[in-house]
């Protein structure tokens, strides 16, 4: 088994070179990498990925790297894990290799903002590190098989067959016509007290409102991050090229619709709230969530209520928990809501300076993308 340490500088062509050939696992994809070389955090040298190869020269694992400096409560640079798969006959061994050398190019300075429960428990055991659940909902609003299928299902032949003969679109219409629309409640909230706007690009006030509400947030972004996130997504559209090699990346890498945007909330003409949100094929997941003081379900109310009335939204995911609870405590007529959970983490060594205690927002990390 041999490794290979791929830089900032080299990403892309090796990106490129990989889904020429027709090797049967890629550690990246094109997009992916092209994204990765223009964060704004990154430098030349910087180490973002690092591969197992075989004795067949063909990829037994991988582990990537995403540094940035735009930390809240910490003033330095951290490395978020972008991703971890090895094979199954690979082992152990292999993986734990990949990450030993993930925690040497990093410093040991590195965060976690999704890991699988199998994951959390291999880092948790490891000692060193802190290691959380962030419990969060799906809040399923409409019926939405077609766009599911159409979207996340063409490699299943029957599927995409059943799909392109309009099945699964006169289900959804039929379970949609017996259902009601999803309304806000919120007790006391005065009708057209609240006003929200879609913004595409973020603003100098904007990244000044969000300094000044975050919190003990771990990450707060500003104008060059919200650029990079919307000029070089990870998700990409379907395509016979692109589904050429997708279908060969473990991890997510097309979507039909994907945007990023953010939101101001007003009341009485005054700005109380920020939200950063992304909709990927009807899916909406708010990434971040700034608000004054006291804003409270008045910010959270008139931000469900934009989400849900927008065309093709069928689902609203999140794990911060400020919404998470105002979803749960009934403040929504209509909808599923199933409970979820995900799993963050970071070295210890992070907070052994500072003795900070971080906040999580949705968005960290590579999340964003997905």
């Amino acid at each position: 088994m041999r490794y290979l340490t791929v830089k900032a500088s080299e990403l892309t062509g090796f990106a490129e070179q990989r889904a020429a050939t027709d090797t049967p696992v890629l550690p990246i994809t094109p997009w992916r990498a092209k994204s990765q070389a223009a964060n704004p955090c990154v430098q030349p040298d910087d180490i973002l990925l690092i591969v197992a190869m075989d004795n067949q020269d063909e990829v037994a694992g991988y582990i990537g790297m995403l540094p940035t400096d735009f930390s809240g409560v910490l003033k330095e640079r951290v490395f978020w894990n972008s991703c971890w798969w090895v094979t199954e006959r690979a082992g152990a061994a292999v993986s734990m290799t990949l990450f030993s050398m993930f925690l040497k190019h990093a410093g040991r300075r590195v965060v976690f903002s999704d890991m699988t429960d199998r994951t959390a428990r291999i880092i948790a055991g490891m000692g060193g590190f802190v290691v959380a659940r962030r419990e969060g909902v799906v809040l399923r609003i409409r019926s939405a098989c077609h766009q599911r299928i159409m979207h996340r299902g063409l490699r299943v032949p029957v599927l995409k067959l059943a799909a392109y003969t309009g099945i699964f679109r006169l289900a959804d219409l039929l379970l949609n016509g017996f259902s009601a629309n999803p309304a806000i409640r919120t007790p006391g909230q005065e009708k057209g007290s609240c006003k929200v706007t879609v913004c595409r690009k973020m603003e100098a006030q904007h990244a000044a409102f969000i300094r000044a509400n975050r919190a003990s947030g771990f990450s707060v972004p500003g104008e060059r991050e919200f650029d990079w996130w919307c000029d070089a997504p990870w998700l990409v559209r379907s395509g016979r090229e692109t589904e050429r090699i997708a279908r060969r990346y473990y991890f997510s890498a097309l979507a039909g619709r994907n945007e990023l945007r953010l939101l101001e909330v007003e009341q009485d003409g005054e700005l109380m709230g920020l939200a950063i949100v992304s909709n990927r094929d009807g899916v909406v997941k708010p990434h971040y969530l700034f608000q004054t003081p006291g804003a409270g379900s008045l910010f959270y109310g008139a931000l469900v209520q934009h989400l849900i009335a927008e065309k093709g939204v069928h689902t609203i995911i999140t794990f911060h928990p400020g919404l998470t609870a105002y979803i749960k405590q009934g403040h929504i007529a209509g909808g599923k809501i199933k409970e979820q959970s995900r799993h963050t983490g970071y070295a210890e060594a992070l907070a052994g300076s500072t003795g900070a205690v971080f906040e999580f927002q949705d968005g960290d990390g590579d999340y964003i993308f997905t």
